[in-house]
């Protein structure tokens, strides 16, 4: 978990930083927040895989986000 929150603060500022990076990263804290049963650190990196997401305007990177958050996010989403 230390190392993936390393990775995610040397990520370039957010007007340059790759959309897709910051949702693989976050995904993988979720994994790792789940692992350790951190429910507050996954809650977070899971709106963090969303917000990322929305951000990018890429169609497909929130598609396939919205699929990965399926289980805990309401049906509109």
């Amino acid at each position: 978990m230390e190392r993936v929150t390393e990775a995610i603060g040397i990520l370039p500022a957010p007007e340059v930083t790759d959309y897709h990076e910051m949702v693989e990263l976050q995904m993988l804290r979720s994994r790792c927040a789940d692992a350790l049963s951190l429910e507050e650190e996954l809650t977070n990196a899971k709106m963090l895989v969303y917000a990322a997401a929305e951000f990018s305007k890429d169609a497909k990177l929130q598609d396939d986000v919205k699929q990965y958050l399926a289980p805990v996010m309401p049906e509109e989403v």
